[in-house]
């Protein structure tokens, strides 16, 4: 039976697998391990495989991260304010706009967040709140589903890792088996 080399820049607690040397190489059967360490092994592998092939989604079109509104004064946008919360100006703004938020610590989020900051950066620095036509509601907000992290499971199967990861799990089965008749 043949041995893989268990790379250890990889996750996984190895501090109690067995250590063979061949041909002067440090290798680990995992396989020989205990069941508890082993499992433990895989599923750190898997995990890693995952998030090596994630794919994230593209923030920027999601609705959340439309405009809110924009606060204007004198007929000039000091600042834009999005479904978030979050608020994007000029560097000149940007210090009347961190007084208006200066110690403010609400528990807010999303178009009630938005709306708040509006009101304290329109009434500080004397300007208007102009709402966007894409401004949600807070029910709205709290309605859209938090984009999903995907993996490419099919990319993740190609990989050297995962044959190495189905190559260690036949070896465990086949020492498994040993084991029992041996055993038995």
């Amino acid at each position: 039976m043949s041995s893989i080399a268990i790379p250890t820049d990889r996750p996984g607690d190895l501090s109690k697998v067995k250590k063979i040397n061949e041909k002067g190489m440090t290798m680990y059967r995992v396989y020989e391990d205990s069941e508890e360490n082993y499992q433990s092994y895989i599923e750190d592998q898997k995990k890693f495989l995952e998030c090596l092939y994630a794919k994230f989604p593209d923030p920027s079109s999601s609705p959340a991260n439309s405009s809110y509104a924009t606060v204007e004064v004198n007929g000039q946008v000091v600042c834009k304010i999005d479904n978030n919360g979050f608020v994007e100006s000029s560097n000149a703004a940007m210090s009347g706009i961190q007084n208006a938020l200066h110690g403010s610590q609400n528990m807010l989020s999303g178009p009630s967040l938005a709306q708040d900051r509006a009101e304290k950066i329109a009434e500080t620095m004397g300007g208007v709140i102009v709402k966007s036509p894409s401004a949600m509601t807070q029910d709205i907000y709290n309605s859209i589903s938090s984009p999903k992290v995907s993996v490419d499971y099919a990319a993740m199967k190609s990989d050297p890792i995962y044959y190495q990861l189905q190559l260690l799990q036949q070896q465990r089965a086949e020492y498994l088996e040993n084991q029992k008749l041996q055993d038995g």
